[in-house]
């Protein structure tokens, strides 16, 4: 963990939105939060890293013949180097075997093995991440102006509450070019 690190501040982790959708924008009502459910993730900059030795590729392969057309057969093919993949990561002890209770009657037990894989659909591919990210900017922007156009002069403002059209566009813009706070 670095202490100066622009991405987490320090503190190794870093907090992202968890959405599918633009956050609701706030009008109106001066109460009216913009809140996301949040999600906590290892600093991708000085977090824990899994070193590249540390990832294991399995892969097998087999020749297939080209004069067999029959679909099953290359059922068969696939299915075979499934079993080579698996006795890749049995070789390796990344599977774990118990045992569990005894069936007196069948005079049998049944024994269970395990790997644990994570599925590509639960890793988030970059473009879903940097939508992710853009998200979170967003909600920051949001906050920020609607934090400036409220407290713009508050003194002074109209009965109503107005702000000069002019005035609020202004303020957008600074909001836009400045750093997003932490």
């Amino acid at each position: 963990m670095i202490d100066d690190c622009e991405i987490c501040g320090g503190s190794g982790v870093i907090r992202l939105p968890v959405m599918q959708r633009l956050p609701p924008i706030p009008c109106g009502d001066d109460k009216m939060p913009l809140s996301l459910p949040i999600r906590e993730y290892s600093c991708p900059e000085c977090g824990v890293n899994i070193p590249q030795e540390k990832v294991l590729i399995f892969q097998a392969e087999d020749f297939v013949s080209t004069n067999i057309k029959d679909p099953g057969y290359i059922n068969s093919i696939k299915n075979h180097l499934a079993m080579k993949v698996g006795d890749a990561l049995y070789r390796q002890g990344l599977m774990t075997f118990k045992a569990l209770p005894e069936d007196y009657m069948q005079m049998s037990y049944p024994l269970r093995g395990k790997v644990g894989i994570i599925s590509p659909r639960a890793v988030a591919t970059f473009e879903e991440r940097v939508r992710e990210r853009q998200m979170d900017i967003v909600a920051v922007v949001v906050n920020d102006a609607t934090d400036s156009i409220r407290n713009w002069n508050k003194i002074y403002q109209g009965e109503d509450g107005s702000i000069p059209k002019n005035i609020a566009v202004r303020l957008l813009y600074e909001v836009l070019h400045k750093a997003p706070k932490k």
